[in-house]
């Protein structure tokens, strides 16, 4: 589920030039450094792909991914608080992991906030980590780690500020916003250094955490504007950082741009991560198309929407680097999860995930109450939802949320005394 104002922050991103190489410029090291432990961790098996299957690597045997988002939010607005000093709750995180741990759950997703301050940044020393938000994540990461439960670390959009904008550049007219990050030279290599330099501060503190690491997601919910340039555009010709050159004026030359620097983007940030942790599992998640009320891919011109994004098409990513594809779907009545697959070409996504050995999982699914007023239709809905999300093929689910009541218009799965909770543990598959 996407918090798009935070998206605004890229607006203030500058832009560099020329070509770039997937790996990012070298940099000093982020400080503050928070390591080493003083009592490292015992490192997890890490979890892989093999022949298109998650896989515990140690055993080569097969690994569920199953759990929730663990989201905290802040009161006055609805943006993530899960470890912002201050805010960071280390004996509800704790309880809520052993309750996965005794329930046979094996994954928790969160969210890393980019902003200073409050977020990963420090707001007095702006080109450095903030300390207190680091050690937060490491101590959940570090509770996770004695629960057996892996965690995918969701890097929300990019931090503002002087780390990361000597990098980037200043934004041209024709390349402006969210779209700046994906498109151009500058942009990706600022993004990619974030991703790099978010794992190495992990390696620094204690290097066998990294293995508690299911997958670093490189945003939430990928997507371009489609109301800013170059996506706004209909007349004359753009460069983006692959070096083609693209005509304004075609909805398909547009659509066909997208879908490259979708790969050129991804690529650019997997290869960064790897360069610090080579066994890495690397993700992208996106809504679909018809979650905006589109269609599907290359119909931009034409669709009658107000939202304004559009996702990062899933048969782009398809054929990147990433680990494994995260596809999002909130089913609002009986079709709507028929028209999320039509809208994302599915079956041509399936045919080729088989192809690459990519596995499928749904990163995100709910119930929205005002779609399910009456709390045992919610729950019907799930389990049926879930079944089917199996049936299909993917290998994998993370319920939204785990218990966030400060989002009262969804159902979080410790609502009505832990319904959805008790239907879901129904689910999982006994641990090896």
């Amino acid at each position: 589920m996407h918090f798009t104002f935070v998206s605004l922050l890229f607006l203030a991103m500058v832009l560099g030039s020329g070509p770039i190489q997937a790996q990012p410029q070298t940099m000093p090291a982020n400080p503050p450094a928070l390591g080493p432990a003083t009592q490292p961790a015992t490192p997890l098996p890490r979890i892989g792909v093999r022949a298109g299957q998650i896989v515990n690597r140690q055993t080569l045997g097969p690994f569920h991914p199953r759990g929730f988002n663990y989201i905290r939010l802040f009161a006055q607005r609805a943006w993530h608080a899960t470890f912002s000093p201050d805010h960071y709750d280390a004996a509800r995180a704790e309880a809520m992991l052993a309750d996965l741990r005794q329930r046979g759950f094996t994954v928790v997703r969160v969210f890393i906030n980019p902003l200073p301050g409050e977020g990963i940044i420090d707001a007095e020393h702006p080109r450095q980590f903030s300390a207190r938000y680091l050690a937060n994540f490491l101590d959940f990461l570090s509770l996770a780690n004695r629960q057996g439960i892996y965690v995918i670390a969701c890097l929300c959009d990019m931090p503002p500020g002087p780390r990361y904008h000597p990098i980037a550049g200043t934004q041209p007219d024709n390349m402006r916003g969210v779209n700046f990050r994906h498109l151009h030279a500058g942009g990706i290599k600022a993004n990619a250094q974030y991703v790099a330099d978010f794992v190495a501060a992990i390696k620094a503190y204690d290097p066998n955490l990294l293995s508690t690491i299911f997958a670093y997601e490189l945003d939430n919910e990928s997507h371009y504007a489609a109301k800013h340039p170059p996506f706004s555009l209909r007349a004359g010709t753009v460069t983006p950082a692959n070096g083609q050159t693209y005509d304004l004026a075609s909805q398909e030359d547009q659509q066909r741009m997208a879908d490259d620097l979708t790969i050129f983007w991804a690529n650019a940030c997997v290869e960064a991560i790897r360069a610090v942790d080579a066994e890495a599992m690397v993700s992208v998640n996106v809504f679909t198309f018809n979650a905006v009320q589109r269609p599907g891919a290359g119909s931009h011109f034409t669709d009658q929407t107000w939202d304004g994004r559009i996702p990062l098409r899933p048969l782009a990513l398809a054929k990147s680097n990433i680990s494994y594809l995260d596809i999002h779907t909130y089913p609002f009545n009986a079709r709507t999860f028929q028209k999320d697959l039509a809208s994302i070409e599915f079956d041509a996504v399936k045919s080729i995930c088989a192809e690459r050995g990519l596995p499928m999982i749904c990163g995100e699914f709910g119930a929205f109450s005002s779609a399910y007023p009456h709390f045992p239709t919610a729950v019907s809905v799930m389990r049926r939802h879930l079944k089917t999300l199996y049936q299909v093929g993917f290998v994998g689910d993370l319920y939204w949320t785990y218990d966030t009541a400060e989002q009262e218009y969804l159902w979080h799965a410790c609502s009505e005394n832990g319904a959805i909770l008790e239907m879901l543990t129904e689910f999982v598959p006994p641990r090896k």
